[in-house]
């Protein structure tokens, strides 16, 4: 009979024993199962900001060269103006200093009469009383 009572302890044990084994086993299957899915939860969303960051450097890209071009497009019109603004008072120097080839200023005096407001027989003579 001891070898009957022996036998019986020794599968409550063993129940015992495998039902721990199984409990951590699921419990460690769920924890794996919970963290592939926060796994793949964080690779989507590191997708989406790997686009969304991609997508703003390319905008950055695009506005940094529209700029860039904009500023050749204003320095190349800055420089032209200069070189028309140059040329323009170099043309007035000569101009003014009497200087221009094409057109020569005659240094004559020039009478002009202008029309006078008031007659030239007026003498200042006051009337007397």
């Amino acid at each position: 009979m001891v070898w009957w009572v022996n036998g019986l302890v020794g599968l409550i044990i063993g129940i015992i024993t495998g039902a721990m084994v199984m409990y951590f086993k699921i419990k460690s299957s769920q924890n794996k199962k919970n963290k592939y899915f926060n796994f793949q939860k964080n690779q989507s969303e590191l997708k989406v900001f790997h686009k969304e960051l991609y997508n703003h450097f390319s905008q950055n890209i695009q506005l940094l060269s529209n700029l860039e071009h904009d500023c050749q497009n204003l320095y190349r019109h800055i420089d032209k103006s200069i070189h028309d603004l140059r040329c323009y008072l170099e043309n007035q120097s000569k101009r003014f200093n009497g200087q221009d080839e094409d057109n020569p200023i005659n240094h004559e005096k020039i009478s002009v009469n202008l029309p006078l407001d008031y007659p030239m027989s007026t003498s200042s003579t006051r009337v007397k009383r």
